[in-house]
This record gives C-alpha cells, structure tokens and sequence, in this order.
C-alpha cells in the first residue's frame, strides 16, 4: 500500500490504483484547461480557483469510484470520452442544483445559469462519441428533465405570517437519494447491465450524498431544501405550536441518530465494495468515516 496524491487528494492504495488514476489524469487537465479559456473570455477569472478545485473533487468522489465500479478500471482507462461526459455532467448538475436551491455562496443565479449552459454543451459535444445505442438521447433527455423540473419543498410557510407547515412525508427520502441526480446515472445504465454492481454504485452516491446533507441540515431547514436529514429535524424539533427548538432533547437525539446513521451507510457501503474488489471508492469512504469519527 502507497499514499499518492491525485486530484489533490491523498490516496492510500496499492499500485495498481494509483497508475490507473495516473492514466486518467491528463483527460482531466484537458478539461479544466478549456474550463479556464472559457472562464478568461467570460471574464469570470476570479472563480477559477472554485470551478478547478470542482473538476478535481468530482472526478475523485464521484466519476471515477462509479466508473470502476461499473466498467472496472481498465475498461475505463480506454473509454476516456465516457470519464469527461461523466465530469462534464457532474459539472452542469452543480449549477442545476445551484439554480434550484440558490444556496451558492460563490456565484450569482445568473452566473449559475451561464455556467450550466457552458457545462450541458461540452456534454452534448461529448455525447455521440460514446457509441451508445438507439434511444440513449431520448432517455438523456429525460433523465435531465427530471431534475430540472424539480421543485420539492421541505416545508409550506406563509407570506404575510410565520406558519410553518412541514410536510408530511420527505420530498426526498434516502432510498431515492440518487434519483437527484439521473443524469449522472444515465450514462452508467448505458455501458453496463450489471444490477450489482449498479446498485453498489447508487448506495455509494447516496451515503455521500447523505453524509453532506447531514452537515448541511440546518441551512437546508433555512433554505427549504427537502433531504431527509433536514425533514428529520424539523420533525424532531418542532413544538406543538410549529416552532422549531434548538434546546432540549429532542434535537440532540435526532442530531446524534442522523450522524449515527451516516457512518453506518458509509461504511456499510465501503465494506460492500472492498467485497466487490473496488478500490477507489472504499478508499474515499475511508477519508469520509476519517472525517465524521
């Protein structure tokens, strides 16, 4: 076992991983170097420290583990179009999910939006060369509209009065955490039939996901962002008039059971793929359960 530094992360792994994420590395350099042109033209240079730092931490955490996952590690190797649609996806669904929420503290809804419409055209530039078959446009398509048409609330409140009224079920629970993001999805549902490994692939996207949103509960409780961490505590807080409590048990106990469950599905997770062989997204599990221990 070595530790090497990809993607400005440290990877603990054995050769093997780290020379293929070696091989990856320049596809990815690519990439950000046309982000850069694009970013010095539109006089958006002050964001480039965010936007690169953005294509190292998806093609880290979320490409790549995915990709070995569903192809394996040398046929992704020889797909490089495959790991820049996937980047360019993960690229454009942050600023989807930006435009959606309005919770960015880095940019403005309008730069949002010019920066979605940047990341969804080098998609689509990259997407024929995949070799797909008949009707992978159409289910492209379709798998973006589902999140752009999203528009769940974690709770009703009126205009002219406080009223909270927390909705009743979670807009998004858990088990379909990774619907959120279908478009990333789509492209691992074209290249493979394996539901076991697809699957494994799902649960790691929504432990992470999970994870994040956990951390993130109180400022999605402000900002009417439905995960279920936030709709937990809201639940878990709430007094019989509507109002949210910081003091006493109920918040303390909900709190310590959300961060219990997070370390349970990310290790859960990590220990399902080390029996699959996977290297990479145990190993970024690990760094997660490093942070929340």
């Amino acid at each position: 076992m070595m530790a090497t530094s990809h993607f400005n992360f440290e990877f603990e792994g054995p050769v093997e991983l780290h020379r293929w994420l070696s091989s990856i590395a320049p596809y990815i350099e690519l990439e950000i170097a046309e982000t850069l042109d694009e970013l010095r033209d539109a006089s958006l240079s002050e964001l480039e420290h965010i936007v690169v730092y953005l294509h190292y931490m998806y093609t880290a955490r979320f490409v790549l583990p995915t990709l070995e996952a569903v192809l394996g590690r040398e046929a992704t190797a020889e797909r490089p179009d495959i790991v820049r649609h996937q980047l360019l996806a993960c690229l454009m669904g942050r600023f989807v999910d930006d435009l959606i929420d309005k919770d960015s503290g880095f940019w403005n809804e309008k730069q949002a939006l010019y920066f979605f419409s940047h990341f969804q055209m080098r998609c689509d530039r990259v997407r024929p060369r995949l070799g797909l078959g008949e009707g992978a446009e159409r289910r492209w398509l379709a798998a973006l509209r589902f999140n752009l048409l999203d528009d769940g609330r974690l709770y009703d409140a009126s205009p002219d009065r406080y009223d909270m009224r927390p909705r009743a079920k979670c807009a998004w629970p858990y088990i379909d955490y990774w619907k959120r993001v279908k478009y990333f999805f789509w492209a691992l549902r074209e290249v493979s039939t394996d539901e076991i490994r697809l699957q494994w692939a799902m649960e790691y996207v929504s432990a992470l996901f999970y994870n994040y949103d956990v951390d993130d509960a109180l400022n999605d409780i402000l900002r009417n962002v439905p995960t279920e961490p936030a709709f937990v505590l809201v639940h878990g807080m709430k007094d019989d008039e509507g109002r949210l409590k910081l003091k006493g048990h109920h918040f303390t106990r909900e709190l310590s059971s959300l961060e219990d469950a997070a370390r349970m599905r990310l290790t859960d997770c990590q220990e399902r793929g080390q029996r699959l062989g996977l290297l990479l997204g145990p190993a970024m599990l690990a760094k997660e359960l490093i942070a929340v221990s």
